[in-house]
């Protein structure tokens, strides 16, 4: 069997905290040359944390776990530094595709471009380089819109890279409306449609809208472990939610941040050692909306 690679994102949520100067938004404008001078002299061992123990996040930590277990090699793809192998050590830090404080400056394909091509980073590289390397093994791309959108001009290069893009490349995404017409052949619309599907085909494990989009690239791994082949997978993943409709999202109330600290409070006491995930859940059974972000912060006033 060839050899497997799992690219996934990098995550917000860490186990060491950067300092300020290690964060996107204390650069004006997200300057990328000031960013790649700061970060870029980072050399030692003291100063670095491995990529597989800095990233904290649950879709992160599903992927590991999985990658593991089928001795599949993973790589991630970082706003801060490129694309990045499973060993790596660099220096904690915050930046973002996604919007947040840390979010790096649009065009973010032009952003990727530069600090996966650049002098001071010795420890990234392109997915172009990646696909150069093993011209003859299977990549899956898991990610959200907006990483796939920073990557897809890199990405478009990388597969005249390899061997038959048809058999090799699997791309997972909840919206593929920007990939070419080279590529989308090779893509999973990882949407919620997938949530209405028997959940035997996720073992029954608890899936999120956060977690979806791994837990559809877990079973391609899986499938493709046991024998499958890349169009296969491609066709049957696409064909079990064709005639599928998105799952009906309830109404919710919005509260103000008051309604929310106090319903946090609450619940601490009757069971103190639940966690924010939880919480949120039980938060949201109850007709309440939030994001996970705002709810988090909240969670986080109360506990410390």
């Amino acid at each position: 069997m060839k050899n497997i690679h799992f690219i996934t994102t990098c995550t917000a949520q860490k186990s060491v905290k950067p300092s300020i100067k290690q964060c996107l938004n204390n650069y004006k404008d997200n300057n990328y040359l000031d960013w790649l001078t700061q970060l870029g002299p980072y050399r030692k061992e003291e100063a670095t944390v491995s990529v597989d123990e800095l990233y904290t996040g649950q879709s992160f930590k599903i992927a590991k776990k999985t990658c593991e277990a089928l001795n599949i090699e993973m790589h991630v793809l970082s706003a801060g530094f490129g694309l990045l192998d499973f060993k790596q050590r660099i220096p904690p830090y915050n930046a973002s595709f996604s919007p947040s404080k840390d979010k790096v400056p649009s065009p973010s394909n032009q952003w990727w471009k530069k600090i996966t091509t650049n002098e001071y980073f010795n420890f990234s590289r392109s997915v172009k380089d990646l696909f150069k390397e093993h011209p003859n093994d299977i990549f899956i791309i898991c990610c959200g819109r907006e990483y796939l959108f920073a990557i897809k001009d890199d990405l478009h290069d990388a597969i005249t890279s390899l061997s038959d893009t048809k058999k090799q490349l699997i791309v997972i995404c909840s919206d593929i409306s920007k990939m070419s017409a080279a590529i989308e052949s090779n893509c999973i619309k990882s949407d919620s449609r997938f949530k209405n599907v028997p959940q035997q085909i996720f073992n029954n494990n608890s899936i999120t809208d956060r977690t979806l989009t791994t837990h559809v690239g877990c079973v391609v791994m899986k499938k493709l472990v046991d024998g499958s082949t890349v169009n296969s997978i491609i066709n049957e993943l696409n064909e079990l939610v064709k005639d599928v409709a998105p799952p009906t999202k309830p109404k919710r109330q919005q509260q103000s941040d008051e309604f929310i600290l106090n319903f946090i409070e609450r619940a601490l006491k009757d069971t103190p050692n639940i966690g924010c995930a939880s919480l949120l859940k039980q938060y949201q059974s109850q007709g309440n909306a939030c994001q996970d972000t705002r709810f988090r912060a909240l969670f986080k006033q109360v506990v410390k």
